[in-house]
């Protein structure tokens, strides 16, 4: 199986998870832009990122976990290549192009402040909105350095991921699907993750208690109990 991490974030956030599924042969990866492929040119459109998947996958078929952008990338490859993919696991998706998606985002303050001030102050914008003014005054010198560093991968991710033209139906996904939530998230993403549940045809929704949105790191067991929830559906 492959887990893959959202934005602003790393093969190595998912850590605590991995060492919760030894018994499962699990692959997590670095998105380009990120972690030890910072230096790699950035992808702007969640097609390219299903490319990556799919490489990683290879050329038999895997379970999928994403988590918040990961788990866009996930429904996004069951949707184009469901031969691949055994089963989804889509922990609060980001599903900007949705009608009643929030106009004001964490994605969004980030492209706007990145247009205004550069990727590096939208990359502490986004975390200090996402996570938490501690979080990024609790980092040091070189965490933050190597954090904007990611900067033109946030912000390629995020405004490829448009309002205006879905990249995928969820109605046309055609794998078991559990969506997974946190129920300290923020409304939007929970909501996404009923979203996911109500429309994805034999999908489930799985909640994790007290879990904020960063249910990996706060929570890794609990995350790790979700996905094995997703491979009891294969």
């Amino acid at each position: 199986m492959v887990l893959v991490h959202g934005s602003m974030d790393r093969a190595a956030g998912l850590r605590a998870v991995v060492d919760r599924l030894t018994d499962l042969d699990v692959t997590t990866y670095d998105r380009r832009g990120y972690g030890s492929r910072t230096a790699e040119p950035v992808h702007g459109s969640i097609e390219e990122h299903v490319g990556d998947l799919m490489l990683q996958i290879g050329a038999t078929a895997a379970v999928v976990v994403g988590h918040s952008y990961g788990a866009s990338v996930a429904l996004a490859a069951a949707a184009r290549h469901p031969e691949r993919v055994l089963a989804i696991g889509a922990f609060e998706p980001a599903l900007r192009w949705l009608s009643w998606w929030p106009e004001v985002t964490s994605a969004a303050v980030a492209i706007e402040t990145a247009a205004r001030s550069g990727t590096g102050a939208a990359v502490e914008k986004f975390v200090r909105s996402a996570v938490g003014d501690a979080a990024w005054e609790g980092m040091s010198d070189d965490a933050r350095s190597a954090r904007q560093a990611e900067g033109p991968a946030l912000i390629a991710e995020l405004a490829g991921l448009g309002r205006d033209e879905p990249p995928f139906t969820l109605a046309d996904i055609g794998v078991p699907t559990v969506a997974g939530t946190g129920t300290r998230s923020p409304s939007h993403l929970r909501r996404a993750a009923r979203t996911v549940a109500a429309e994805v045809p034999g999908a489930e929704l799985y909640e994790i208690t007290d879990a904020p949105h960063a249910a990996h790191l706060t929570h890794p067991a609990e995350f790790a109990d979700f996905v094995r929830r997703v491979v009891a559906r294969v």
